[in-house]
């Protein structure tokens, strides 16, 4: 049998999860909300993922061919869900690349996003013309 104290120490922990899960639901509403609105204000421009690269090149730093695309989502859905349509969309499409990085474009209103692949190439010329230069000097 339960004492007084034990039903109403019990009562106060019940509150305690209810308050929490209310919490949890008011917050998740509050994301599925902005989510909605940023789809909503993405459909009426009605403008999809481009294939084209914006850029494309080779780093002799990182030894990486890269790759950069833009994709027109809303501008102000949260990184994590823009980072997450990449993972689930996009990304296994442009396999053997892997991401690298995402940036959003005020002036283009749109996100853009690298990817990059390792190149075994060696185009480094200043341990071959050091070589030169010494051995005419």
């Amino acid at each position: 049998m339960l004492t007084l104290e034990q039903a109403l120490q019990q009562i106060e922990e019940l509150n305690a999860i209810i308050e929490r899960s209310n919490q949890k639901f008011e917050s998740e509403k509050e994301r599925l909300i902005q989510l909605i609105a940023s789809w909503k204000r993405k459909a009426e421009g009605k403008r999809g993922f481009r294939r084209e690269t914006l850029r494309e090149g080779y780093s002799a730093v990182t030894g990486m061919h890269y790759k950069v695309y833009s994709i027109d989502l809303p501008g102000d859905l949260p990184v994590e869900e823009v980072l997450n349509y990449l993972k689930e969309n996009i990304l296994q499409g442009l396999y053997p690349y892997t991401f690298k990085k995402m940036d959003y474009v005020p002036k283009k209103k749109e996100w853009v996003f690298e990817v990059e692949m390792d190149i075994a190439f060696d185009i480094q010329l200043e341990n071959e013309f050091l070589l030169k230069y010494y051995q005419n000097n």
